[in-house]
């Protein structure tokens, strides 16, 4: 009896302290599905000020949370089925300074969507903390657009953690923000995670295990570090920067960073690094920049760094080094520079722990070792600077650019120039002393390289208005059908398509060659075009987002305005004024200066130009074949 009665107070014991855990543990939703899910976050106790409001759609798969709730001081559980997603709209602020250290804990296999704010605002002594913790089943998602914005502050901790032990889950930013505290925005500890970033922006990205996958679109980031098998880094777009951290670092077997576009820079440490047996480093587009270390680094047994486009560069070290027993540099294409006082000859520009760098086809590779005191250098010169092979070109130059302040509408900034083959830029350097007439091309370069005859295009008439200019724009190779057979002469231009025949018409009148930009294996057909309309001045890096989307008219006369220098558009009518086109429209420098030239004339005696509606295929070509051709523009009018 007395070991019964013991028993039972043990029992009760237990029971009791089993009690008082659970009234002391968060409130969690047990539920999984929508319903129960909505159910418990209205009866909730936060503990704040303010209220959420909940609703379910109609087929029990969308919960969605509106509301204001701020000063609260206990976390929420939510439990998401899979296939039921939440939809935050709410803004919520939480001052929970007890062990859990979160604001949202998220399980299940479900999609949390973020359009709201959520924070964790107050310091701590169980630090870090974190605002998001994804503690999420296989299949599990979170979506950050319109707006989302996670934030801690007070604290130090990342707004959005996955612990370990968790595998195949994803990170979608579309637009808003993930911002830590003293800690990156995401830190991740599981494998197979999957971080795609489509807009918005963090202030870094830690990530360790095995297979884990980080792409960059657009938007923007802070230091990426990804360790681990397999760890990827894939940068195509986008703003990533860091101030004195390694901005991409993929560290493990068989890690890798593939860069095709954007701007990747660290201004005090390397810009981007890949560390393990048979790590790599593969950059076909965009700008990688240092300005306190390498611009691109390998460290391991069998790494290497490969180079077929963009532009790499760094500032008191070498643009490339490659650490490791066989690692290797392969330079095939793009500009990799490096300048500054310790620069001392194109040995400089790339290391090797053993071997040689193999630098071929269309590749440009240059060191300048900048003198001691007062220096200038003369446009077109060569002077101080080291290049290889001897098929490429590094001269000094200057380029101007247009700009959308009415009071400086254009700026003139200095540099070098580079050319091997159909790989040309201009790469900046502010502020240098450069002197002399630039180098310019010519309007004389533009000869005919295809034959037009009737009929090519079977939906371009003998009899329609714009013939003649399709078959001058197929002629001098600038534009091609839509087929082998057809123009689509009513069809849309698109931003690639526009900035393609812009690219095509500056690179003929700079160097006569009919060798054009080629496309980036890998990439979207069009980013060289674009690539080179950036680096050539054509277009500003920020200017689209979306070159898959019509062109408006506005936007076609300012990329083909940006094909040629300005002195190759002198006045030959006189603009007063536009019926629809103001000083405060977009672009209206490039418009005006195109009817002055003659290039464009309206739609009807008046001029009206219609800069937001979109313009044909056979415009464009109308348009295109009097830049090229000054005996087609039209003379002797008077607008407004």
């Amino acid at each position: 009896m007395k070991q019964l009665k013991k028993r039972l107070v043990s029992v009760m014991l237990a029971l009791a302290v089993a009690l008082t855990l659970m009234a002391a543990a968060p409130q969690k939703a047990s539920a999984m599905n929508a319903e129960e899910i909505a159910d418990y976050i209205r009866e909730f106790y936060h503990g704040g000020l303010g209220e959420f409001e909940v609703s379910v759609s109609e087929y029990y798969e969308i919960v969605t949370v509106i509301g204001l709730v701020t000063d609260a001081m206990y976390p929420m559980d939510l439990d998401i089925a899979a296939g039921c997603k939440v939809i935050w709209r709410a803004s919520y602020t939480c001052l929970n300074s007890g062990a859990d250290r979160y604001v949202i804990k998220l399980t299940g296999g479900g999609t949390f969507q973020i359009e709201g704010f959520i924070q964790y605002n107050t310091p701590n002594r169980y630090e870090p903390v974190n605002a998001i913790i994804a503690d999420l089943d296989p299949g599990g998602a979170i979506i950050v657009t319109d707006g989302g914005n996670v934030e801690v502050t007070e604290a130090d901790g990342p707004a959005l953690r996955i612990p370990e032990n968790r595998r195949d889950i994803s990170i979608t930013m579309e637009r808003g923000w993930l911002r830590g505290n003293n800690s990156p925005g995401i830190y991740s500890e599981g494998d197979n995670i999957k971080i795609d970033f489509d807009g918005g922006g963090t202030n870094g990205i830690y990530a360790t295990g095995d297979n884990v996958a980080i792409s960059v679109v657009s938007g923007g980031t802070g230091a990426v570090y990804a360790e681990g098998r397999n760890a990827s880094i894939r940068i195509s777009g986008g703003y990533n920067w860091s101030q004195n951290d390694v901005t991409l670092y993929a560290c493990g077997e068989n890690a890798s960073v593939n860069i095709s576009g954007g701007t990747t820079a660290s201004e005090n440490e390397t810009a981007v690094a890949a560390n393990g047996q048979g790590a790599s480093v593969t950059i076909s587009g965009g700008d990688v920049y240092s300005g306190g270390g390498t611009a691109a680094t390998v460290l391991g047994q069998g790494s290497s760094i490969t180079v077929s486009g963009g532009e790499v560069s760094a500032t008191e070290s070498a643009a490339l080094l490659a650490d490791g027993q066989g690692a290797s540099v392969t330079v095939s294409g793009g500009f990799v520079f490096a300048y500054g006082d310790a620069i001392e000859g194109e040995n400089n520009v790339i290391a090797m722990s053993g071997g040689a760098p193999a630098i071929s086809g269309a590749a440009v590779v240059c060191a300048w070792d900048k003198p001691n005191g007062t220096f200038s250098y003369e446009r077109g010169s060569s002077t101080d600077l080291t290049v290889s092979p001897a098929s490429a070109s590094v001269t000094w130059d200057t380029r101007d650019y247009t700009t959308d302040n009415p009071l400086n509408p254009v700026i003139t900034k200095t540099g070098v120039t580079y050319r091997s083959g159909v790989n040309s830029g201009f790469f900046v350097i502010e502020g240098l002393p450069i002197t002399g007439d630039a180098p310019g091309g010519s309007i004389s370069h533009f000869t005919l390289v295809n034959s037009y005859s009737a009929g090519i295009f079977t939906d371009v008439a003998a009899s329609s208005w714009y013939v003649n200019a399709v078959a001058a724009a197929y002629e001098y190779g600038l534009m091609r059908g839509n087929s082998a057979v057809t123009f689509n002469p009513s069809g849309d231009i698109t931003l690639a398509e526009a900035i393609t025949v812009a690219t095509r018409v500056h690179c003929k009148y700079m160097t006569g060659s009919d060798e054009f930009p080629p496309v980036t294996a890998g990439a979207p057909w069009y980013i060289s075009n674009v690539d080179y309309a950036i680096a050539n001045g054509i277009i500003s890096a920020t200017a689209f987002s979306n070159y898959s989307r019509a062109a408006t008219r506005a936007e076609m006369a300012y990329i083909f305005s940006g094909a040629l220098p300005a002195e190759e558009f002198p006045a030959i009518n006189t603009v007063n004024s536009l019926p629809d086109v103001t000083a405060a429209t977009p672009y209206s420098e490039a418009i005006f200066m195109l009817y002055r030239a003659g290039i464009l004339t309206g739609g009807d005696s008046v001029g009206t130009f219609t800069p937001n509606g979109n313009i044909s295929r056979a415009e464009a070509a109308a348009i295109i074949s009097r830049v090229i051709l000054p005996s087609e523009r039209i003379s002797g009018r008077t607008y407004g």
